[in-house]
């Protein structure tokens, strides 16, 4: 049996901007798969990333704590925003356990609701899915 070296390279955010799709694919988790009662989603949300998103994602390392920061800026009661970022910044690993905690979430469950978010875009409309990356040129 022969083996070959594969090289992956991943360039979102390197020359593939990903904003889009990280919000559009964590909002459609948030819709379909949280079951959160804390949020309503507006249709309207799918058009456009919020500033406040676009200011907290660099602090995000694992996937599903984009999950949280939808959840978080769409909830119906004291939503996190651009002139409240600051906060959760500062305690941003804290603030995502708090979160987790409060709602008796697993993160490797809310990971699980992003793949399949992702996986239902795909299946359903790849073009649509890819068209959500960016190249930065």
């Amino acid at each position: 049996m022969s083996f070959q070296k594969i090289f992956l390279f991943d360039f979102d955010g390197v020359i593939v901007d990903g904003m889009q799709e990280y919000w559009h694919s964590s909002l459609l988790a948030c819709e379909r798969y949280l079951n959160s009662p804390n949020i309503t989603i507006d249709q309207k949300l799918y058009q456009g990333v919020p500033n406040s998103f676009k200011e907290i994602r660099p602090w995000v390392k694992y996937g599903w704590e984009m999950i949280l920061i939808v959840h978080e800026i769409i909830k119906t009661e004291n939503p996190l925003r651009s002139d409240n970022k600051d906060d959760f910044i500062n305690n941003y690993h804290q603030n995502c356990q708090r979160i987790l905690n409060e709602n008796f979430w697993i993160a490797e469950d809310i990971q699980k609701m992003l793949d399949k978010s992702r996986k239902y875009q795909i299946d359903k409309d790849f073009k649509s899915w890819i068209n959500l990356h960016k190249p930065f040129f």
